[in-house]
């Protein structure tokens, strides 16, 4: 029997999820980058320990990406909640069921079978003298997908109800527990398996966070049940070609790390990874967190047939997002010296280690607005339940990645600060070439888009960035010459620069009588009430 979602708890609105996300993404983000930090002092980023570690990490990703990662959100969500939306509840929790035991099923095989190929799929990757212990590493990280896996089933139940809490506490246990592992390496004989160890124990306490939150709902997931729902089939078939484009961006990750490891002696894939890391951190805050926070109202509205309230809820978001990220990427391309020195610049990171990441971040860094609107849109499409189009429009910019990626290396002739920021250009540059063309696709789908506002409030967001970033470049010209110096003199400067920054770039959007102001005090409004 049919029953209504009314009787779950109580549904948090778009901008108070939108404020708890962010707050999590910032929480988690910072937590990151403290691992990375650790991670540089003991590992470096050059060298055979980064190296390994680097690689290692690569084959479980791959494994969890592919099999479920992002393919099952997309899918499963938009299936659960539309049930939901049908007061359904009955159906889709054993179509929860279902989609929890066939993924458990899967990925116990798909484990096996890469913890029996790990030398040969890391010969791939690697040089000789790398190769044992990415092996080691990878065997031991080869756990971590299958609690991920479970973990992002737990995610989605509770963004369906739009709960957001538990879902944002989770990634900072994963990432207090890789601290700890990687705070154990120089204590335990420099035994580098610790930090593997901390990756795939976080893994596993996220589920542990999650799972008893479920009583809240009064409902459980079932051990072999639901395996033969209509539902479950639709989410497999869903899935598929979320599948194949989730494959295409590991092939892609596996190509530039392979590129990298093997062109440059110097083992360049370490700085491409930290400053990967970096860029990820406001694509973070204000790309996933936001996009995550808008998918459950978007899949709502596509379930009701509503696609113009569809294209006015993404039109805004994506507005929200561009003023956010707009001038993220600015202050990261101004101020990227001093960020990596304040967070890396001890232990066995060297000033060489700095110019390496700082070249690989340069175009990272200013190809923000993009990685974050790339966060967004294929959402739309899943929403309508359309998953090959942003997957076929990806495999192309895939492809234009890797063979740009490779024509990087040529034009490098071996210079390996060169070769990473080439890689980096090609990467933004695929990501802006998909996401002018999956726009210009929904623009044909949906009504109330809103261009012409998308357009000028990324026009009101340029000037006042460019304005930002003239203040912030004349600070640090004149705190190069009086001001101190060394991670305690970027610390203070990074201190002053980022209120500073902040200041003019608030100041020029009033100027400029930007919207979007209204809707970043709403969401800190949101998140002042949550507090309470």
């Amino acid at each position: 029997m049919a029953t209504s979602a009314a009787s779950a708890p109580r549904r948090t609105g778009l901008a108070s999820a939108a404020a708890i996300l962010m707050v999590g993404f910032v929480l988690s983000r910072l937590l990151g980058l403290l691992r990375l930090s650790l991670q540089a002092g003991v590992l470096r980023t050059v060298g055979h320990d980064a190296t390994a570690f680097t690689a290692a990490i690569t084959i479980p990703d791959t494994v969890f990406t592919v099999v479920s990662g992002g393919a099952l959100g997309s899918s499963f969500i938009p299936v659960f909640a539309g049930l939901l939306e049908k007061g359904d509840e009955e159906e889709a929790w054993r179509v929860a069921s279902g989609v929890m035991n066939g993924v458990f099923l899967v990925l116990l095989v798909a484990i096996g079978v890469a913890e029996l190929a790990a030398p040969w799929l890391v010969g791939f990757e690697t040089n000789a003298p790398d190769h044992d212990l990415t092996v080691t590493l990878t065997r031991i990280m080869l756990l971590q997908p299958l609690f991920l896996a479970i973990g992002g089933i737990l995610m989605g139940l509770y963004n369906s109800y739009h709960r957001f809490i538990l879902p944002a506490i989770a990634p900072l246990v994963y990432n207090i527990a890789a601290i700890i592992g990687l705070a154990l390496v120089p204590i335990v004989h420099h035994t580098v398996a610790l930090a593997a160890w901390g990756v795939t124990i976080g893994a596993l306490l996220q589920v542990v966070v999650m799972a008893p939150g479920l009583i809240a709902f009064r409902r459980h997931v079932r051990p072999g049940a639901g395996l033969a729902a209509a539902g479950t089939r639709e989410v497999a078939r869903l899935m598929t070609p979320r599948i194949v484009g989730q494959a295409g961006i590991q092939l892609t990750g596996v190509v530039t790390v392979a590129l990298a490891n093997k062109a440059f002696a110097e083992g360049a894939s370490g700085a491409l990874r930290l400053a990967a890391n970096l860029m990820a951190l406001p694509v973070g805050i204000f790309g996933s967190a936001i996009a995550t926070a808008a998918f459950p109202t978007l899949t709502g509205q596509a379930a009701r047939g509503d696609l113009a309230a569809l294209g006015e809820t993404l039109s805004r978001t994506l507005r929200t997002m561009m003023f956010f990220a707009i001038p993220s990427a600015v202050a990261l391309v101004v101020l990227r010296y001093p960020v990596i020195d304040v967070l890396f610049h001890r232990g066995a990171f060297q000033e060489s280690d700095t110019d390496f990441v700082a070249a690989a971040l340069l175009l990272y860094a200013a190809g923000v607005p993009v990685w974050t609107a790339v966060e967004l849109l294929p959402r739309a499409f899943f929403a309508l339940k359309d998953t090959w189009t942003p997957v076929l429009v990806n495999l192309v910019t895939l492809a234009t990645a890797c063979a740009l990626s490779v024509l990087a290396v040529y034009l490098a002739h071996g210079n390996a600060m060169t070769g990473i920021g080439l890689i980096s250009g090609a990467l933004s540059l695929t990501v802006l070439m998909e996401v002018v063309w999956l726009g210009l696709i929904l623009r044909k789908r949906v009504v109330n888009l809103g261009l012409r506002e998308l357009g000028l409030s990324t026009l009101r967001s340029l000037v006042a960035s460019e304005a930002m970033g003239v203040a912030l470049l004349a600070l640090l010209y004149l705190w190069r010459r009086l001001g101190p110096s060394g991670v305690p003199g970027d610390t203070l400067l990074l201190i002053i620069a980022v209120p500073l920054g902040g200041a003019v770039y608030i100041g020029w959007a009033h100027l400029l009588d930007a919207p979007e102001l209204a809707t970043a005090r709403a969401l800190l409004l949101a998140r002042l009430r949550r507090s309470r």
